[in-house]
């Protein structure tokens, strides 16, 4: 059984898949009539220290090197042996883990993909609950479809947009890059609610330059996410719904504590003049009408 991402979107993507991987259902009784059933399961901890982050990084290569194979041939309007190499994948690189992990893995794969603005291959509906492969998915990604040197684009979206300032961020990594340029002219993006396209490689650049430090307290982070990135929050210093640009002139990383107070807080103007005062490449940006 899955639950849909979205079960008025087209093509769907499954957010939850049950029963898990780990979990061994064996069926009791069944009503053909009203779809009734009772079942009883067992779970392996075996089966479930594998999943996710068990996935060692040569698993993660077949996968991705299966799927960029398929990939290429539905690119070029040609026929795969989907089974045949699955078959192949699953024999010589996932012994222990099986095609039903494979076929889901597969899945994670198109969900990554289409979060990075990619065309995903149709035969594997996007599965979002990728879990923490999905760095490592994210960089077999770049490498096989060789986009190092691919500038992320915007989105309103919030998960893509933190899948794709995951995949600035590898590229940023351990090296001094130029601030990106960003966009002075924040476009709304129009749908049940209006939000705002973020640009992720500022978001990235931002994350990268502070180093786990906040830049508004001097603080360390106050936890690492489960990636093992420090959990920073990225703030506009005037926010997008005043007219602020998104750029790095505008925007600093920081505590859930420090962002919090730059929005809510009794002395939030004077905190902001102090932080924009301290970091040299803050900008007072003016307020604007927004259209």
């Amino acid at each position: 059984m899955l639950r849909a991402q979205d079960p008025n979107a087209i093509p769907r993507s499954a957010a939850m898949r049950w029963p898990e991987e780990s979990l061994t259902m064996t069926l009791l009784a069944f009503d053909p009539e009203t779809g009734a059933f009772r079942a009883d399961g067992t779970r392996s901890s075996f089966g479930s220290a594998r999943a996710g982050s068990g996935w060692s990084a040569a698993e993660l290569e077949a996968c991705v090197r299966a799927y960029r194979q398929l990939w290429v041939a539905q690119q070029a309007g040609t026929n795969m042996n989907k089974s045949a190499l699955r078959r192949e994948v699953v024999q010589q690189a996932l012994s222990d883990r099986g095609e039903g992990a494979y076929e889901r893995r597969m899945q994670n794969i198109s969900a990554v993909m289409d979060e990075l603005g990619l065309p995903f291959i149709h035969g594997y509906l996007p599965l979002r609950n990728v879990g923490a492969a999905k760095g490592e998915i994210i960089k077999l990604i770049n490498k096989h479809w060789e986009r190092s040197g691919e500038v992320e684009a915007p989105t309103a979206d919030a998960e893509k947009l933190e899948t794709r300032v995951a995949s600035a961020s590898q590229r940023m990594a351990g090296i001094k890059t130029s601030p990106p340029t960003g966009n002075k002219a924040v476009v709304r993006a129009e749908s049940t609610s209006s939000q705002f396209l973020r640009d992720p490689n500022v978001i990235a650049w931002i994350r990268n330059e502070a180093a786990g430090i906040c830049e508004a307290c001097g603080d360390p982070a106050p936890f690492v996410r489960g990636d093992g990135v420090p959990y920073l929050e990225v703030h506009h210093m005037r926010p997008l719904s005043e007219g602020g640009p998104d750029t790095v002139d505008n925007a600093i990383a920081g505590c859930p504590n420090c962002h919090r107070r730059l929005h809510h807080a009794d002395d939030r103007e004077q905190y902001r003049a102090t932080v924009i005062a301290r970091i040299a490449r803050l900008i007072d940006h003016p307020k604007r009408r927004v259209v």
